[in-house]
């Protein structure tokens, strides 16, 4: 994360090399050198723009740091509720059970032959980050093509498989029987 005190430390430089002026953190003289103002006047009628001050940095930084931390709360939350809907410690657990939602949600995917968005449910559900991104993956470049690659559908097979062991040894085998039959 960049202090308030980086940002307002940021010194405009000139490359010696290559004659761009641009934002740095430390000056080293090796490399870079003071710019001239009609250097810093070129730059900023080239461009249309003026160097952001520093309120407008810590801005945009505040904003960006929300996000980012908005973002990770939810998350959290989301796999704090799957561990403990699975250890039966959420809502009545005769009413609710994740296995069974799963299923009933998987299930209509993969009638209406959505077998990677499928699969990317199961990474989720598994809560397996590595095969959730690589799915992901496989799914878009699957929408982008408007079909699978054999190469893109032996690794999907294989993350599903992945996937499956590991439900098996990590779930009730009522749990992994309802979520090995939406496959």
């Amino acid at each position: 994360m960049i202090k308030l005190t980086q940002l307002l430390n940021e010194v405009l430089v000139k490359n010696k090399r290559t004659g761009n002026v641009y934002d740095v953190e430390k000056f080293n003289p090796a490399a870079h050198e003071k710019p001239k103002p009609a250097d810093i006047k070129k730059v900023t009628a080239n461009t249309g723009t003026k160097k952001p001050s520093s309120a407008d940095l810590a801005r945009s930084k505040k904003i960006s740091a929300s996000l980012a931390k908005r973002d990770k709360a939810e998350y959290d939350n989301t796999t704090r509720m799957i561990s403990l809907a699975r250890a039966g410690k959420v809502g009545p657990a005769k009413t609710y059970n994740s296995a069974q939602s799963f299923n009933k949600k998987v299930s209509k995917m993969t009638d209406n032959n959505d077998h990677s968005a499928a699969a990317v449910e199961l990474a989720i559900y598994m809560d397996d980050k590595d095969a959730v991104r690589k799915l992901q993956q496989i799914k878009k470049d699957h929408d982008k093509r408007g079909s699978l690659s054999t190469e893109d559908s032996k690794e999907r097979s294989s993350l599903v498989d992945k996937l499956l062991k590991k439900a098996k040894k990590e779930l009730s085998d009522k749990d992994y029987k309802l979520i090995n039959s939406s496959f």
